[in-house]
């Protein structure tokens, strides 16, 4: 079945507005940075529940708005 959820350009916004990095933000989550940057590639692996949860905490964003479902893009397991 094709399709996955991916990040909206939200979380790359805040990131801007902030002027924070890749590695803060995985510092601020507890994660690494190489986990970050898998969720902007074209064969996204989108975060886990968990991490979607603090990221909503830390940038005060609602889940509706960091993800999308991407029906042109197969989600990597």
């Amino acid at each position: 079945m094709d399709g996955a959820f991916r990040l909206t350009e939200k979380l790359n916004e805040w990131l801007r507005i902030k002027d924070w990095t890749q590695r803060q933000l995985a510092e601020a989550l507890g994660c690494h940075e190489t986990e970050i940057s898998q969720w902007f590639t074209k064969k996204p692996k989108h975060p886990s529940w968990q991490i979607l949860r603090k990221i909503c905490l830390l940038t005060g964003l609602d889940i509706s708005e960091l993800l999308t479902f991407d029906r042109n893009i197969e989600q990597e397991d």
